[in-house]
């Protein structure tokens, strides 16, 4: 074993192909077969720099598709990149472009990415605004690619050219690893494709393109590490009356199925410091939501009135992507509050309509 040589992996196209190869022959009914993984990648990078951003060891979910035909693989890659738009786009938030791209050393028919617009970027691509089709420019000739000025290659009209991100990579790849490693249906080689999103790196481009100052944190509320925090009364405070009934809306918080599978509430019980210095922290952690069982929640509790079956309240506040300060959302019963949080993180993001020409189109 000592004797024997090893590589870093930079990809796992050869891997999942023999994989695929050794299974023997499928039925019909099983394509396309399709295989995900998430692991750790390592590419020999030149230029390391900006921490996640570009890194030489990285986290990459990988899914690779095996179809028996051209035409149901090009199915396969329709359904799965404009998935991808819709996991980028809608369910992040982020407003994320698809562009026609290099295949380099991957090979295949055709190749897209995915985009997200940051001035530190080291990628160019070219958008259109009247036909939605995009470009890296490495895709254009060496001289067409410093020109000031492009018109798109599909309707010359005059296209926008933006410094970005790379979040994510597909390819067509035809049967450049089925013919290797004879994958193949009734002798056929199958045909391949596979998609990518850098993990790491949508976490740190996330981070960026979100937050508002260098101070504050601001993630998508699907990858957030925590989707609430509830802010216990202060020890010695007249408000610690409410702290039985704070901790019993934090536990029946934690078990709604929209927050109990990633123990998604954090319960802020550094009751030593102020609520307000806690709101605060909350704030610039960019924890969406945020509880507080402070003043509103006492005098609930000790209104005029009140007893059993009055309505004991919470003041809610919640932090928005890019921008700095929280916004209050009001008082809000026990009921009305889990009501809210099981709308808001059921919802997909709504685009705005000036994000509809970052939508996916056909491939070209």
């Amino acid at each position: 074993l000592f004797q024997a040589q090893f590589c870093l992996q930079p990809t796992y196209e050869e891997a999942v192909t023999e994989i695929v190869a050794n299974a023997g022959q499928q039925p019909v009914g099983r394509f396309p077969v399709m295989l995900y993984q998430l692991n750790e990648k390592f590419r020999d990078e030149q230029s390391p720099r900006l921490g996640l951003l570009r890194s030489r060891s990285f986290i990459m979910k990988d899914l690779y598709s095996f179809d028996l035909n051209e035409n149901d693989a090009h199915i396969t890659y329709e359904r799965v990149t404009n998935a991808y738009w819709q996991i980028f786009n809608r369910r992040l938030g982020l407003r994320t472009y698809r562009v026609r791209a290099t295949s380099g050393m991957f090979g295949g028919t055709c190749s897209h990415e995915f985009h997200l617009e940051n001035p530190l970027g080291q990628d160019t691509i070219l958008l259109c605004s009247k036909c939605n089709s995009g470009v890296n420019a490495e895709v254009l000739p060496e001289a067409a690619r410093h020109s000031e000025s492009h018109s798109c290659e599909h309707c010359n009209a005059p296209t926008e050219k933006l410094r970005t991100i790379e979040v994510g990579h597909t390819f067509a790849l035809g049967t450049k690893y089925s013919d290797a490693f004879g994958a193949a249906h009734d002798a056929r080689p199958l045909q391949m494709c596979c998609f990518g999103i850098g993990v790491s790196r949508l976490l740190a481009a996330a981070v960026d393109a979100l937050s508002p100052t260098d101070t504050q944190l601001r993630l998508p509320a699907a990858i957030a590490p925590f989707k609430a925090v509830v802010v216990l009364p202060k020890s010695g405070s007249r408000q610690e009356i409410a702290t039985p009934f704070v901790l019993d809306v934090a536990d029946a918080l934690s078990q709604l199925p929209e927050l109990a599978v990633d123990a998604d509430v954090l319960v802020d019980d550094r009751t030593n410091l102020t609520i307000g210095r806690r709101v605060a922290d909350a704030v610039k952690l960019g924890v969406p939501w945020i509880v507080i069982g402070g003043k509103a929640t006492a005098e609930s509790m000790t209104a005029l009135g009140g007893g059993e079956g009055a309505p004991t309240l919470l003041e809610v506040e919640r932090t928005i992507p890019s921008r700095r300060d929280a916004q209050p959302q009001g008082t809000m019963t026990h009921a009305e509050l889990a009501s809210t949080l099981i709308r808001q993180l059921g919802e997909n993001v709504a685009l705005k309509e000036t994000d509809r020409r970052s939508a996916p189109v056909l491939i070209r």
